[in-house]
């Protein structure tokens, strides 16, 4: 196992996002498949076309790398290859297209060219999304309570390799940070303000959590979004080499919000 140490605050290595978009999708008010209500989920396809899952229409749309819609797959319903509610998309090899669904949690399996394969729900019975899971390319689902995979794996697969540690600075809560998030919410709630967020006997942390959420790319490079303090902008990402090392700060796109990552460069949905 490998302990891979690095300061992030001390480095001023930036990557930023190009200016000019690979695709764009969603622009063309003329035609219907271009017309998005909730997008629920991203995913780049081996050929480089893209999957959206729009779960207010309830199917997912594939278009090719230049933004041509080629095909939609689900729709309403309980039967086979539709949604109550699409959300995520995971491409397994061969562009298998795993797509979430719940209440109950389940999954809608699709071919590469859209022909609906099987669904695959967990057992017991999970209601809500696998927000800290996914699938791996192996045909484990991860979900947040529980593991279930299709077939036997060796255990040493899974064995932890690698420790990724850095310095994150002072983190502990001040008072200026709880007036921030109390004018936050007062703000955010207006009219309909409860006001139990904003009572000053309402206990604070300590300490602030290091990171608020991480996203490992394709070609394994890690993207972690460092908790914001009320108050403060969104910091983007600290993003490290697949080995460990701390790479660069990701500065942010304002409007958007990462889906993916590929070969260690992020795509991003507006």
């Amino acid at each position: 196992m490998r302990i891979v140490t690095s300061h992030p605050l001390a480095s001023d290595a930036v990557c930023a996002v190009g200016e000019e978009p690979l695709v764009v999708i969603g622009d063309r008010e003329d035609d219907p498949s271009h017309l998005f209500a909730r997008v629920s989920g991203v995913a780049r396809l081996s050929d480089g076309s893209v999957a959206v899952a729009d779960r207010t229409v309830g199917e997912v749309r594939i278009f090719n790398h230049t933004g041509e819609h080629l095909r939609s797959v689900g729709g309403f319903g309980d039967g086979p290859g539709e949604f109550r509610r699409p959300q995520y998309i995971w491409v397994r090899p061969g562009d298998t297209l795993w797509v979430g669904d719940y209440r109950p949690w389940r999954y809608n399996v699709f071919a590469a060219d859209g022909q609906w394969s099987r669904a695959v729900q967990l057992d017991p019975t999970y209601l809500n999304p696998s927000r800290g899971g996914g699938v791996l390319s192996g045909g484990a689902l991860i979900a947040s309570r529980r593991t279930r995979v299709s077939q036997s794996f060796d255990d040493s697969e899974y064995r932890l390799t690698t420790i990724v540690r850095w310095d994150a600075g002072d983190r502990s809560v001040r008072g200026s940070d709880v007036d921030a998030y109390r004018d936050e919410v007062r703000a955010q709630q207006a009219e309909r303000l409860d006001p139990l967020y904003v009572n000053p006997r309402r206990p604070a942390a300590d300490m602030f959590p290091a990171f608020q959420s991480v996203l490992m790319g394709n070609a394994g490079h890690l993207f972690v979004f460092p908790y914001r303090r009320p108050g403060q902008p969104a910091a983007g990402a600290m993003v490290f080499a697949p080995t460990g090392e701390f790479l660069c700060h990701l500065q942010p796109k304002p409007g958007f919000s990462v889906w993916e990552a590929n070969s260690g460069t992020p795509r991003l949905r507006g």
